[in-house]
């Protein structure tokens, strides 16, 4: 016979039963929480890249490559194979240019796309990269963002792509009725474009102030290059003076061997160099200036590897690539932490805040542009959001552009909003 109460045993029945439900809806949140966590990074290992491994080697004009490794600007480069109709080539330059500045960039990829009208692939991949760029770059200004979203708009429409029309269409309309820097012509143009195209705005045309003072930039790249030794210095030069010789007879396997080792000596001394400086506990600026030089640096010899100059130069790096491209996630890792160091031990907290903003939207674009291998997407949005509340939660801040993260599919699209009341 029980020496407890009927009521206390159904009492103590139901608390365990409570119990055991209780542990499982926690198990499965458990489960559900690592399984969108994992989904999150099979995507971003998966997604695709700005279509870097898809242009075959030999569609690459290397006249137009080579000078890269002999200090020519890409830019200038990109410009050169537009005009000689080598879309790859052109192509591959620029998806993998860390330097030119985004007003440039938009003229460049604006040329592209309407150069190459028989390859709707390419040309597709290029308008995503062209929307990013004028949603997502913090150094672009609103006019040079607006001429890029009307010009995506009706070529979205013409390829029947319904999410980027609508990426890019609200985009255009929280620009058009938001931004103070835009003038009255530059809305209308928009609006009427947004109406001819049939979608309709959720705010009419604004009335905001016009002329406001621009602010300048905390964060902004490319940086100084840092003061290299004698030796890295050398190696530098050396490699350009072969990269020069190759040009004048791209045939040569003489010469080809030479800035084969070129490449690797430099390669040598620079990594001896990076890790050296970075482990003398330099200054914070000195850090962000270190770290990013390293991410070009393994840009360039990640673009070896994936024989983006249209010839083999060094095999054994072909056969490893991923192992350079996760050295390369490494740099990039590395390079972001110590901009965020730097950026929190600003002074005034509303310029850190600034600084914080332009870093991740800067991130963000490096990202999606292919730039940053397989960044994790969910995580760079979420450190984005936080810093855009942190920024426009001051008083003195300007109007910028909100930015949103469409996440209902892949892929998703970054795109602009009217800031949160």
């Amino acid at each position: 016979m029980s020496v407890y109460p009927k009521g206390c045993l159904k009492q103590c029945g139901a608390l365990l039963k409570l119990a055991i439900l209780l542990v499982l809806v926690l198990f499965t949140a458990t489960v559900v929480l690592l399984w969108v966590r994992w989904q999150d990074l099979v995507q971003a290992i998966n997604r695709p890249q700005a279509f870097q491994a898809t242009v075959a080697p030999e569609a690459v004009r290397v006249e137009y490559t080579l000078p890269l490794l002999a200090g020519t600007p890409t830019h200038r480069l990109v410009r050169e194979a537009i005009q000689a109709q080598s879309w790859e080539t052109a192509h591959l330059l620029l998806t993998w240019d860390l330097d030119t500045p985004p007003a440039t960039r938009v003229s460049l990829w604006r040329t592209l796309i309407q150069a190459h009208a028989g390859d709707e692939a390419m040309r597709r991949t290029e308008a995503r990269l062209l929307h990013h760029l004028a949603v997502l770059h913090p150094h672009l200004n609103d006019g040079a963002r607006l001429e890029a979203l009307l010009y995506l708009l009706p070529q979205w429409q013409a390829w029947g792509e319904e999410d980027g029309f609508q990426a890019t269409a609200q985009s255009l309309a929280a620009l058009a009725t938001s931004s103070p820097a835009l003038r009255p012509e530059q809305r209308q143009r928009a609006l009427s474009a947004l109406r001819k195209a049939g979608f309709q705005p959720r705010s009419s045309l604004p009335t905001v102030a016009t002329g406001l003072p621009t602010v300048p930039p905390v964060f902004q790249v490319p940086l100084p290059p840092p003061a290299l030794p004698s030796d890295v210095y050398q190696a530098q030069e050396a490699r350009r003076e072969a990269a020069q010789a190759l040009l004048e007879a791209p045939n040569d396997t003489t010469r080809q061997r030479r800035l084969a080792e070129a490449l690797r000596a430099e390669n040598l001394a620079r990594e001896a160099f990076y890790d050296h400086a970075l482990a003398a506990t330099p200054t914070p600026d000195e850090q962000v200036i270190l770290a990013w030089d390293q991410v070009r640096w393994r840009t360039l010899r990640l673009m070896v590897a994936r024989r983006v100059f249209g010839i083999s130069l060094i095999p054994e790096r072909e056969e490893r690539w991923g192992e350079l491209e996760l050295a390369q996630i490494k740099a990039w890792e590395r390079f972001v932490a110590y901009a965020g160091d730097w950026m929190a031990a600003q002074p005034d907290i509303a310029r850190a805040d600034q600084g914080f903003y332009e870093l991740w939207a800067w991130v963000a674009w490096a990202g999606e542009s292919g730039l940053y291998p397989r960044y994790p997407q969910w995580q760079v949005w979420q450190a984005l959001s936080k810093s855009q509340e942190r920024y426009f939660a001051h008083p003195s801040t300007p109007w910028r552009p909100w930015i949103d993260l469409v996440n209902d599919r892949e892929p998703r699209w970054y795109v602009l909003t009217k800031p949160p009341e």
